[in-house]
């Protein structure tokens, strides 16, 4: 199934138009950025990280951005703070957070209830060091199965308040990306039953499109769009 350039627009224009929590629609880029992308297995590897910061390349090359992976498979934010030294010792001038699906998978309540202030403890110190921030909430899971279910119905949806609040308070962005991951999974299947933006039905990993998605929706935030006209590639659902 191909699926048109326009009917991905609508939805990111959908999507876009109320993700930040804070300065919407400002961009947040400055030319020269290195962008990290600091978080757990979701953000490690050829993921959404690389295919946002490409893109936004291709799109805007007199910015002469660099990105830097920081991405740390089955840590939890509270890992996190273990390495935000040696994120700054690599001189990133904008970071980007996302955390929190193992801190809820490995810890339950507590990692959740944490989250908040587990959040806050990385945003100082990189903020204190001159680092520019942005908060992702806690990505939406594939949602085969009780258990998943009950995650994106619940416990998720109360970390991401829990992180747009943290935002506010401390005048950082936040980019909603449970919102969009959610949005975009039910109009996919929506649309067709054997749509998977997931490695599997129930898996929180995204596949190559859950990635490529995930990627042009914080390309889009980065540069403050908050109402997409078009989208400038299109996608080919294979299945996988």
């Amino acid at each position: 199934m191909t699926a048109p350039t326009r009917s991905l627009a609508a939805l990111l224009a959908v999507l876009l138009a109320g993700a930040s929590a804070s300065r919407a629609g400002d961009p947040l880029l400055r030319v020269g950025d290195r962008i990290a992308i600091f978080g757990d297995s979701i953000s490690t590897g050829k993921g959404y990280g690389p295919f946002a910061v490409e893109l936004l390349k291709q799109e805007q090359p007199g910015l002469g951005l660099e990105w830097i992976e920081h991405g740390h498979p089955g840590w939890t934010a509270e890992h996190a703070l273990t390495v935000v030294a040696d994120l700054i010792e690599k001189k990133p001038t904008l970071v980007t957070l996302m955390w929190g699906t193992n801190d809820l998978g490995y810890q339950g309540a507590r990692g959740a209830a944490e989250i908040k202030e587990r959040l806050r403890a990385l945003v100082e110190p990189l903020r204190k060091a001159g680092i520019r921030v942005v908060l992702l909430t806690t990505p939406y899971t594939g949602n085969a199965g009780i258990f998943a279910r009950e995650l994106n119905r619940s416990a998720l949806p109360r970390m991401g308040e829990d992180i747009v609040a943290l935002g506010r308070e401390l005048d950082v962005p936040v980019f909603d990306m449970f919102a969009f991951m959610k949005q975009a999974d039910q109009d996919g299947r929506a649309a067709d039953p054997d749509f998977l933006m997931f490695n599997s039905p129930g898996d929180c990993h995204p596949n190559g499109l859950g990635h490529r998605l995930m990627g042009r929706a914080l390309a889009d935030f980065l540069l403050g769009k908050s109402d997409v006209e078009h989208v400038p590639f299109t996608w080919t659902y294979t299945g996988k």
